[in-house]
């Protein structure tokens, strides 16, 4: 006797039918999943791109012996490195000439919309900005107003020169 495994009149053709439904349905939620999760990859990246130029930027910044023009310039090559063309960079104090005490904390942050730096239209995220940021303290070269050295080496040569590892003696 023969089984009866499915509908009368349904056989192979019709199942490959079904089949070739269901990956259409999914292939659209599949692709968009997909795409953005690119998307989101591309913004972390920019993040992580806004991040090392905001510190770099800061270090510059910081220091006695150099411009905000230099900090600026920091900043812009590497925006042009990650391909980010528009951006603002901010400082605080505003100006070198602002910064007032050794060890003041001066901060440099970098934005950039998250439109102008996606893959696809932004339909999720069409106002978001991304942002980078970093706080150090100024170096003004001020010798007196550091905590005084500390001396952390340790002397393990016992002053002749030799080092020392246990009980090496071979007598």
């Amino acid at each position: 006797m023969r089984e009866n495994r499915g509908r009368a009149g349904e056989g192979p053709k019709q199942r490959r039918g079904s089949a070739l439904v269901e990956f259409a349905i999914v292939l659209p939620v599949l692709a968009i999943l997909i795409l953005g999760a690119l998307d989101l990859g591309r913004g972390i990246m920019v993040q992580h791109a806004l991040q090392e130029a905001a510190h770099a930027s800061c270090r510059v910044y910081s220091i006695r012996d150099s411009t905000q023009q230099d900090a600026t310039d920091m900043v812009a090559n590497a925006m042009t490195r990650a391909a980010v063309a528009e951006y603002a960079t901010t400082y605080d104090p505003p100006s070198k000439g602002d910064i007032d005490t050794h060890m003041e904390a001066v901060t440099v942050t970098v934005t950039t919309p998250f439109s102008t730096v996606a893959w696809l239209p932004p339909l999720y995220l069409s106002g978001a900005t991304i942002t980078g940021s970093c706080t150090l303290p100024a170096d003004l070269g001020v010798a007196n107003d550091t905590p005084a050295a500390v001396d952390l080496s340790i002397d393990d040569h016992g002053g002749d020169g030799n080092m020392r590892h246990g009980d090496d003696d071979d007598d």
